[in-house]
């Protein structure tokens, strides 16, 4: 017999088969999906509750949170809930220079800025990205 007439292997799993094509068809032993949604009174609430209960322990605080990670009740806290946060607080000329001097002499350790400067590692890194893009914008248009 030639080989072009022999049989031709069998053809590759479609979606219809039992072979796992997506998260869903792995089963119980991946981690549920989790989707982005906006945090609830409800959940802040609780949130401040379990820290006071178990501190920085994310991990378990996260288990009796459904639908959220360690990671995004740690964001939560740091960026939103901790006392101390004030995030309408402007930002003054004086605490931008002082954020610039700062960033030319740590780079950018967002952490240790904002421990001097009184405000959230995201609210330092956000301001500085900020005043590059509207230097930028002011360069472009001097040129122009």
């Amino acid at each position: 017999m030639s080989d072009f007439n022999r049989e031709l292997p069998p053809a590759v799993p479609t979606r219809d088969s039992t072979f796992p094509n997506t998260i869903d068809d792995l089963g119980d032993t991946e981690r549920p999906t989790q989707t982005r949604r906006k945090w609830r009174i409800e959940e802040d609430e609780l949130l401040r509750t379990l820290h006071a209960k178990h501190g920085n322990r994310w991990k378990i605080i996260a288990t009796k949170i459904p639908g959220r990670s360690g990671k995004a009740c740690h964001d939560r806290w740091t960026n939103h809930l901790q006392p101390g946060v004030d995030k309408d607080r402007r930002w003054t000329p004086l605490e931008r220079r002082q954020l610039r001097d700062l960033q030319n002499s740590l780079g950018n350790n967002w952490v240790k800025i904002a421990r001097q400067l009184g405000r959230t590692a995201m609210q330092v890194k956000n301001e500085f990205r900020r005043l590059q893009n509207l230097n930028k914008m002011s360069i472009k248009y001097m040129i122009e």
